[in-house]
């Protein structure tokens, strides 16, 4: 996989539409592209947490974004340690998922977080 000029997002099994539609939808009002991508051959594992590490090494802001069927996983390149750097759970309702779309347009912008 090539350097991606924007945020990276990798999937794995992709429903129509998506369940984080309102992630992509939070990142696009905050201005910032988006790459969403199979990550299923490109990570070792399909799990949020294995793309979000695959996605933040081919990320120009060496943030990466994993989605699984349950969970979106924001990470960092240097990261050292296992934990998300933000998460949200698909149960958690589309409010809390767009406001996660926000607030990891808004680390690349060096902007507030939104915490309510």
């Amino acid at each position: 996989m090539e350097m991606k000029d924007g945020l990276l997002l990798l999937y794995s099994g992709q429903e129509d539409p998506p369940w984080y539609k309102e992630f992509l939808y939070g990142v696009e009002e905050e201005g910032l592209p988006l790459h969403c991508l199979d990550g299923r051959e490109e990570s070792p594992g399909s799990d949020a947490l294995s793309l979000a590490n695959t996605a933040a090494r081919f990320c120009c802001f060496e943030l990466g974004i994993g989605a699984d069927s349950e969970q979106l996983i924001l990470r960092h390149r240097l990261q050292r340690d296992e934990a998300p750097l933000l998460l949200v759970s698909r149960k958690e309702g589309k409010d809390a998922i767009r406001q996660m779309g926000h607030n990891a347009a808004r680390i690349v912008k060096s902007a507030p977080l939104i915490l309510d």
